[in-house]
């Protein structure tokens, strides 16, 4: 073999490597940006994209005592968190102040296909996990003497949450977007939660 041959010989192994080195390191990136999509971080949360069938939910996972033990629990949202956050207005001032008990109220039904009753089991659920009893009562309004957290449903120009009174809350939904509003206070009951973690 002579020299010229030679140095094409490694022009080519050159080229083949580089060529190698491109695939290697887009089959990586590729496999790093899917990751970073299905798992996130969101105010310090953490939380898995899963599918199960046509759904997609956002799972947050944290230890729970059950029965005197640490157990590992998975909380779900329907709404992507980082969207929810961006569609939904938070009017509060600093963090949620939570009670033993939560009184939730509505201007209507708010059914929504269905909707209305996931909305409320899940608040139920995780303001149960924080320690705090949802009930449902018409009767009763914000209480002046902070007796109790009070949740006030009710349709509204756009999806917003506002503090009425250091308890006392009112999630404004627009076109029955009721999933929308109250996974946002979902959220910011996990970061609560989190918190104390």
């Amino acid at each position: 073999m002579n020299k010229k041959q030679l140095d094409e010989q490694n022009k080519q192994l050159q080229y083949i490597l580089i060529g190698i080195s491109i695939l290697v390191l887009l089959v990586f990136g590729g496999y790093y940006f899917s990751q970073s999509r299905l798992n996130f971080n969101y105010e310090g949360i953490d939380f898995k994209t899963v599918s199960m069938g046509s759904l997609v939910f956002y799972e947050a996972t944290f230890p729970i005592w059950y029965y005197g033990e640490p157990v590992e629990y998975s909380y779900y949202l329907r709404g992507n968190p980082k969207k929810t956050a961006k569609e939904v207005k938070l009017e509060i001032s600093g963090n949620l102040n939570f009670l033993p008990v939560a009184i939730i109220n509505s201007s209507s039904e708010f059914n929504c296909n269905g909707d209305g009753s996931i909305s409320v089991g899940n608040l139920q659920k995780v303001l149960e996990i924080r320690g705090t009893t949802l009930q449902v009562n018409q009767s009763l309004g914000c209480s002046e003497n902070s007796d109790y957290m009070y949740l006030y449903l009710t349709e509204g120009e756009e999806n917003e949450i506002k503090e009425i009174s250091p308890f006392c809350y009112e999630l404004r939904i627009n076109d029955c977007e009721i999933l929308k509003v109250t996974e946002r206070f979902d959220l910011e009951v996990l970061k609560e939660i989190y918190s104390r973690l």
